[in-house]
């Protein structure tokens, strides 16, 4: 095993040390690409500040030909003009504009490009990494499953949670639906004694008026 590393070591050592010329020719072209590409990016933002000068410029002709135009009998007619007139200048800066936000987004997709291109001629030959890359490997498959295992544990903790949540819910409808129908159970006996009571009043008063007695006061209606 030692004698593989070592040989792999020995590998990786003459492939850097013959990387070093394509790095510093890939280091010099990367320069000029970036020189470029800040130059480029100069006349852009030349370009916008003619773009906002051009459209301030505008805005102001357009202020000027709207108050002239209140003093014209056709009014709606001159405005509608003006209007017209800033639209199609606004129109044509606006393309302008299109125009440079696309290069720019081209020169941004080439830099990271030109990027990408120099990391991997910079970067040390497969050879040389092959250990280091096996090790991430590992500690990456390891990590994936550690991170799959809690995940499992916090959706099972979350069933859990849910399961029992629902079932302390429904016992307690189940205790509010019975509360509820033994209050009505207890309204129903009170309603019927009450008039069990009233009738037998009914009755004695009935009772006392054949007799030619007087009859008793009548018991108080149940209330809700």
């Amino acid at each position: 095993m030692a004698g593989l590393w070592a040989l792999a070591n020995g590998v990786a050592a003459a492939a850097v040390v013959h990387a070093e010329p394509a790095a510093a020719v890939a280091h010099s072209e990367a320069s000029a690409a970036e020189a470029a590409r800040k130059a480029q990016a100069a006349a852009r933002g030349l370009e916008r500040q003619a773009i906002a000068e051009e459209r301030t410029r505008l805005q102001q002709r357009q202020t000027a030909a709207q108050a002239e135009c209140y003093q014209r009998f056709a009014v709606e007619d001159c405005l509608r003009r003006a209007r017209t007139e800033f639209r199609e200048g606004d129109s044509a800066l606006r393309a302008r504009e299109l125009e440079l936000n696309d290069a720019e987004r081209k020169d941004k997709a080439a830099a990271r490009e030109a990027l990408i291109e120099q990391r991997r001629r910079e970067s040390p030959p497969a050879a040389a990494s092959a250990p280091q890359t096996i090790l991430r490997q590992s500690t990456t498959a390891e990590q994936l499953n550690q991170r799959e295992q809690q995940a499992r544990e916090r959706a099972r903790e979350q069933q859990q949670r849910a399961a029992v949540q629902a079932q302390e819910q429904a016992q307690r409808e189940k205790d509010q639906w019975q509360r509820a129908q033994q209050a009505r159970e207890r309204q129903a006996e009170r309603e019927k004694a009450l008039q069990e009571r009233q009738a037998r009043q009914q009755r004695q008063a009935s009772e006392d008026a054949a007799s030619g007695r007087t009859p008793a006061a009548p018991l108080p209606t149940a209330t809700r």
